[in-house]
């Protein structure tokens, strides 16, 4: 086996404990989702949510719809 492979079994086997906390604002303005994930607080941007899969699916029905709306405004621009 490669060291590759060996890794990445361990991480399919790892698990990844999720817990949404709220949003916050930055001083710019923009919105901050705010996560615990296996124990380290992370704070995730609306555009990088996309890059953590897990982090959006466990969101609430309100903030998804909200993710939505805004998407659609961005695009109509």
């Amino acid at each position: 086996m490669t060291g590759t492979s060996v890794g990445q079994r361990y991480i399919a086997r790892r698990k990844i404990v999720i817990r949404y906390l709220g949003t916050r604002k930055t001083p710019e303005g923009a919105t901050l989702y705010c996560f615990v994930v296996n124990g380290q607080q992370k704070e995730i941007r609306e555009f990088d949510l996309k890059l953590h899969p897990g982090c959006y699916n466990i969101l609430p029905q309100s903030v998804k719809d909200q993710i939505a709306k805004n998407r659609a405004w961005l695009s109509k621009a």
